[in-house]
């Protein structure tokens, strides 16, 4: 099997980089080959890498700009500060049921709504990327339409797990729904 060309390399990791899957990405670098008629470039594993050598490719790229889907905190210390920087608040409960609390300045300015005292959703799914992770969305009902209020990234969707994912909510915004405090039934 042909080595991969460095420079088809970093093609593909700036591809991964721009949000393209790696299948999104086969179909697209064989189609280039089939729009310029280069059948033997298309032959070329180290200028049209095979499926595995691509997944392999995604894998690298991912650990190295994500993190490991088992443990994701390392990569997330790193970017800390980045966020912080840019307003958004990231706060870490760190065990065997990890949990992580997401507030962007743009949910930041949801908070204080009165319409957040009345009714908030809860929307859970699972099973995101590698990690199985669970994302936990709230959201408050207005006239505009529903309105994020939170983001929760946690290892399960065990009773203790949303437990500690809305202890990072109830400690790092006590005041939180329109003012008032978070509700004890959804933590407890």
């Amino acid at each position: 099997m042909l080595r991969v060309n460095d420079e088809v390399c970093q093609q593909f990791y700036q591809y991964f980089s721009d949000g393209i899957s790696p299948i999104e990405v086969i179909r697209f670098h064989e189609y280039k080959f089939l729009l310029e008629d280069n059948f033997m470039g298309l032959a070329n594993a180290s200028i049209n890498p095979t499926h595995n050598q691509i997944y392999y490719l995604h894998k690298y790229w991912r650990n190295a700009n994500l993190g490991s889907s088992i443990y994701p905190f390392d990569k997330l210390k790193e970017k800390v500060l980045f966020y912080e920087s840019i307003g958004t608040t990231v706060k870490v409960h760190e065990d065997h049921l990890w949990a992580v609390l997401l507030v962007t300045p743009l949910i930041k300015r949801n908070h204080h709504l009165s319409s957040s005292k009345e009714i908030i959703f809860i929307d859970s799914t699972s099973s995101c990327e590698a990690s199985s992770s669970i994302i936990t969305i709230l959201l408050s009902a207005t006239k505009v339409g529903a309105l994020p209020f939170a983001v929760m990234i946690h290892a399960s969707q065990t009773i203790q797990n949303y437990i500690n994912a809305f202890q990072l909510l109830k400690i790092n915004f006590p005041q939180y729904f329109g003012g008032t405090r978070l509700s004890r039934s959804l933590y407890e």
